[in-house]
């Protein structure tokens, strides 16, 4: 979600459009203010006491002498966003637009206290974004008289390139891993259950095909998955590493020859966008952002989320892929992938704030 409001943020001041962030962060942060490019950069740390940190905050919004020329507030991120910025918005009379990821919406739904922030937050709204056409049906059928507009992610395609020593040190790694002639299934960003990743593992170990297949895993690891892995060492060749800075993925992407996306649920994530971006192809959910895009046998082999059948039969699929078949799939996602650009992105929020005026 950072990732996507720092790209956001960055194409929209380069548009031209002034962007002043507030971010609400944890306690290891002091209160500072930068001044940046078209727009300043807030930090409002909460420390023990969110509400104390929100009043505070808000009395210097009230006396900011920039405040006049504010035209939006707009609400990206987790709960404590969704609880200042419709407040925020009331006392400054200025228009709220709420963009929606995916977790915000799919957990906030079904847990008491989060809930009750999300919908109060919708009912406030004047616009809301989502990044799939699922998340705006049942957005819909929730809020009738919702305003919500569909505007995928996009990614600067200009500062996520291989170079050669990025193939370099895949190669290298492969080596290390004594691949041979396995393929790799990289799974990658938010290891988690919710995420489907206990679910594939699972798939994989009663597939039949699991000594064909190596998985690599990068990212943030749930309690949960850590433990399953430890409980079942044997069946799976498993390699595992923890969360890595954006620019340090680049290898590991290369050493995949497919990444999975299994979520039950999700938005439309990064590695979707990645992982395409290189020639990588899907084995992935159908859910959400990649039943948007994604087509079975253009893009990879795809499967209904939560289903052991289907699944297999994908995993099965792809280590039956000859490396011809492979590199088209690949190449197709490219494809799809290049015509997700930032720019496109940011002119879509645009037009929903010239639609949504003070």
């Amino acid at each position: 979600m950072a990732q996507s409001c720092d790209r956001l943020v960055y194409h929209l001041r380069r548009s031209g459009v002034t962007v002043d962030v507030v971010h609400f962060p944890p306690n290891r942060f002091t209160r500072s203010l930068e001044h940046q490019d078209h727009g300043r950069h807030f930090h409002c740390p909460l420390e023990d006491d969110p509400a104390h940190a929100m009043n505070v905050f808000w009395t210097q919004l009230s006396r900011d002498p920039q405040r006049d020329q504010w035209t939006h507030v707009v609400v990206f991120g987790g709960q404590h966003a969704l609880i200042a910025g419709p407040v925020y918005a009331a006392w400054l009379a200025k228009p709220l637009v709420t963009l929606l990821r995916g977790n915000d919406m799919d957990l906030s739904l079904f847990l008491p206290r989060r809930s009750e922030v999300l919908h109060q937050a919708l009912q406030r709204s004047n616009h809301v974004c989502v990044v799939s056409q699922e998340k705006v049906s049942k957005l819909k059928a929730l809020y009738l008289d919702l305003a919500v507009s569909w505007i995928p992610n996009g990614i600067d395609l200009e500062e996520w390139q291989a170079l050669p020593s990025h193939h370099d040190n895949a190669q290298q790694w492969r080596e290390s891993q004594h691949i041979g002639s396995r393929q790799v299934i990289g799974l990658f960003g938010q290891l988690k259950r919710k995420k489907g990743v206990i679910f594939f593992l699972e798939t994989l170990l009663r597939s039949g095909i699991a000594d064909q297949l190596f998985i690599l895993c990068v990212g943030d690891w749930d309690a949960s998955v850590s433990q399953w892995i430890e409980e079942h060492p044997e069946g799976l060749n498993i390699h595992c590493q923890p969360f890595k800075d954006r620019d340090e993925l680049l290898p590991y992407y290369l050493a995949c020859d497919w990444v999975a996306i299994p979520s039950f649920y999700d938005g439309m994530p990064n590695v979707m966008l990645e992982a395409g971006a290189l020639g990588i192809p899907f084995l992935a959910s159908t859910v959400d952002g990649m039943g948007d895009f994604l087509r079975e046998a253009e893009h990879g082999f795809f499967f209904a989320p939560g289903d052991q059948h289907e699944c297999r039969y994908a995993l099965t699929q792809a280590s039956e892929t000859t490396v011809e078949s492979r590199k088209h799939l690949g190449q197709q996602c490219q494809i799809l992938i290049q015509q997700l650009t930032p720019q496109r992105e940011v002119e879509r929020y645009c037009e929903v704030f010239q639609s949504v005026q003070q």
